[in-house]
């Protein structure tokens, strides 16, 4: 990654003596100039029966009685990451968990597994946000606004000095994304799931009747948790008082073409690995379509009981300490065919009787699995590769299923062989 350029970037404004943390007009001034767009039309958060959403298309946009409003945790008002224009003020990177990973998390009933994937959770976050934060200093020579979501991630902030074209700050989002993705990918951080805004749908907003996206505003209170999106230390992981907005520094936005034109290949790249270029629309992640996990009473301790082939990989984690990758992998692949994190934990349980067990190191290559939705092998799979003992025939738990899962799925033997089947 390139410097993108060598003046400095503008400085923060000095602190005034009154107490910035009880919100002063000269606050909520210049809160304004860093964040919120000219646009006629804002969101506002609500919640019911512990859900939240977004009402969005509100007439008017984010004025001074909204920012007063949402500092004071009285309402949480959203804006769009775009004027009327069509120039944006900042690019936002949003560091969460992705939705199949989340979802999974929040069906686990045993407390303590829960706990610990959380706590890997958010370490996997803190570092990403650490490493794009280093990013984007050494390609825009200045330090992200870092704060917390309220909920369960981080959001970074690249503020310009000047507004630029939506489209170019939509780019500088999926450059660094790219950039960070291919360096780090192989390393258990999915960089490629990272939301940033403004997006390519809020490019092509401005210029119809659809409605970019709306991103909560900063220092707002999130209404399911009651927790406060502050600013943040990444390094301490501390939060750090409201009074910090007046040490924000922009970056320079002269320094945009720069770093597009030097990764001008990469971001072709990028465009194309995000689907920009494709005319289908998809709402899942753009490796595998959606897989319906199993909801079944002690489904992994069945499948180990009643699959010979994924039993006796279990046996030997337990009597020899070790399974080779491609043994781990259709084990995983297999006991993650069941939901709310029982796959999951089943297969710590297991590989935890491995010499080189790591949590970490194995909740990340699952949960690239369940982006990935890898399907669970078949038994032509299992045999190939000398796992499954019945080489020659099928064995009679499975019937005429053609996976291992026919053995805890007695109602789908009878069926017909499903005809797309990963092999």
């Amino acid at each position: 990654m390139n410097h993108a350029g060598k003046e400095t970037n503008d400085q923060s404004v000095s602190q005034p003596k009154e107490d910035s943390s009880r919100f002063t007009d000269r606050f909520v001034q210049r809160y304004a100039e860093l964040f919120v767009h000219e646009f006629d039309r804002h969101g506002l958060q609500r919640s019911r029966n512990g859900k939240v959403w977004y009402r969005n298309n509100i007439p008017g946009g984010i004025r001074y009685r909204e920012i007063y409003s949402t500092l004071g945790g009285e309402r949480t008002y959203a804006g769009y990451p775009v004027d009327h224009e069509g120039m944006s003020k900042w690019t936002m990177f949003d560091l969460d968990l992705p939705k199949p990973i989340r979802t999974e998390m929040e069906l686990v009933t045993d407390p303590m597994f829960k706990a610990r994937q959380e706590e890997y959770a958010w370490s996997v976050i803190y570092e990403m946000g650490r490493l794009l934060k280093n990013a984007i200093q050494q390609n825009l020579n200045v330090s992200p606004v870092t704060l917390h979501s309220g909920s369960k991630g981080l959001h970074l902030y690249v503020l310009w000095n000047r507004p630029v074209p939506v489209r170019q700050a939509a780019d500088v989002g999926l450059l660094m994304k790219h950039l960070l993705d291919v360096e780090y990918r192989d390393q258990g951080f999915e960089f490629r799931d990272v939301e940033s805004y403004p997006c390519e749908s809020d490019v092509g907003a401005i210029e119809s009747d659809r409605l970019p996206h709306l991103v909560k505003l900063p220092l707002a209170t999130h209404l399911k948790t009651g927790r406060i999106a502050g600013f943040m230390n990444l390094q301490t992981k501390d939060e750090l008082p409201a009074a910090a907005l007046w040490n924000i520094k922009r970056a320079r936005a002269d320094d945009i073409d720069f770093l597009l034109e030097t990764h001008k290949e990469e971001l072709v790249q990028a465009k194309r690995r995000s689907g920009r270029n494709s005319t289908s629309v998809n709402n899942y992640h753009p490796d595998h379509e959606r897989f319906n996990r199993l909801s079944l009473p002690d489904g992994p301790k069945l499948l180990l009981e009643r699959c010979d082939a994924l039993g006796n990989l279990a046996t030997e984690a337990t009597s020899k300490h070790h399974l080779d990758h491609k043994q781990r992998f259709h084990l995983a692949s297999s006991l993650l065919a069941f939901g709310g994190g029982e796959g999951e934990k089943a297969v710590h349980d297991i590989i935890s009787s491995c010499s080189d067990y790591s949590f970490d190191y194995t909740q990340g290559q699952l949960n690239h699995s369940l982006l990935r939705d890898y399907r669970p092998p078949t038994c032509l799979t299992l045999q190939k590769d000398g796992i499954c003992p019945y080489k020659d025939s099928r064995c009679s738990a499975v019937g005429n299923y053609r996976t291992p899962l026919g053995c805890v799925q007695p109602t789908e033997r009878n069926k017909p062989p499903v005809k797309r089947q990963r092999l």
